[in-house]
């Protein structure tokens, strides 16, 4: 349903899915949508691109701490990430901010509520949407010199 609607919505997309099976149905399902590529991997193995990005994710639960982390981490060009989780950690990171040493760098806040009705299969516990905005400017990258 994401990937849909910010296609739809114009957005480039890279949806990253580690099941083999959902790999398949994404990649037909989109095999005509030129704004969308599909890549079989782990989230954890996933590099974070060089020049500044957006997320919109519902990703594994269990791997919610370390994707935040990753986003989050120095070096880090992101400007902001909209992630689907259970809404009890929502709400943790959302008072206390993002773990680690981006916690000066990123703002945090719930954006929406989302009952365990809406999935499917339904997860254990209700979601929310979880908001991480860059703060800070993005520092200047640098570029590399030409060679001729």
């Amino acid at each position: 349903m994401i990937t849909t609607a910010l296609a739809t919505a114009g957005a480039r997309v890279l949806a990253v899915e580690l099941h083999p099976g959902r790999v398949d149905q994404l990649r037909q399902r989109f095999a005509a949508v030129e704004s969308v590529r599909v890549i079989e991997l782990d989230l954890l193995d996933f590099r974070l691109p060089q020049r500044p990005f957006q997320v919109v994710a519902n990703p594994p639960w269990s791997l919610a701490k370390s994707i935040i982390r990753m986003l989050t981490e120095p070096g880090s060009r992101l400007l902001s990430a909209d992630l689907i989780l259970s809404r009890r950690l929502v709400t943790d990171v959302a008072r206390r901010g993002v773990p680690g040493p981006g916690q000066d760098r990123f703002g945090c806040e719930v954006t929406g509520r989302i009952p365990a009705a809406a999935f499917e299969p339904a997860p254990p516990h209700p979601a929310a949407v979880l908001r991480i905005s860059r703060r800070s400017p993005l520092p200047a990258t640098r570029r590399r010199p030409d060679r001729r």
